[in-house]
């Protein structure tokens, strides 16, 4: 299956997938069937359209302590922890991801790209024990837009500077 390398710890971080809502949520339902071990969540690209909003939005699809001071260094600090989310592997499934911080500043798509790149090394480089070995963790985000919305998308990863992957319908 070619959404498998999702849940491997391996590069590229960051993945885009042409769906609508109702297909990435058909998807959503076939990998937490075939890869029950995974952490999978959904982020809504049109609820997350300001840097307030997409604190909000992942707060509350990773469940993010209450402590979570909706920053930038208290995203970095919970991203990389998730200590309260089992999972084996962790996918972030962003739904009409062109919306994604579309009324923000570009600075903060950058560093939202970056904070999700670091989180990704960081997975890989700080094992956690997996039936009672230490393992490298998979983390990875999944860019979803309809059609007429990829090229749009795919030039904003790109002009981020961050690698990326696009499935085949």
């Amino acid at each position: 299956m070619e959404y498998e390398k999702v849940f491997q710890p391996e590069q590229p971080t960051f993945y885009v997938q042409v769906a609508d809502e109702s297909s990435l949520a058909d998807l959503y339902l076939q990998l937490t069937s075939d890869y029950p071990q995974a952490a999978i969540r959904i982020v809504r690209g049109n609820k997350s359209k300001t840097l307030p909003d997409f604190f909000n939005e992942i707060g509350a699809a990773l469940q993010f302590p209450y402590y979570f001071g909706e920053n930038w260094d208290a995203f970095d600090e919970c991203i990389t922890d998730l200590s309260w989310i089992d999972g084996e592997a962790y996918l972030l499934m962003v739904n009409q991801a062109n919306l994604l911080l579309q009324d923000a500043t570009q600075n903060d798509f950058q560093i939202l790209m970056q904070v999700l790149s670091d989180a990704h090394e960081t997975w890989l480089t700080q094992p956690q024990i997996v039936n009672e070995a230490e393992q490298p963790t998979a983390f990875h985000v999944l860019f979803s837009c309809t059609d007429e919305h990829r090229s749009a998308l795919t030039k904003r990863l790109t002009d981020s500077g961050v690698e990326f992957q696009v499935f085949d319908k």
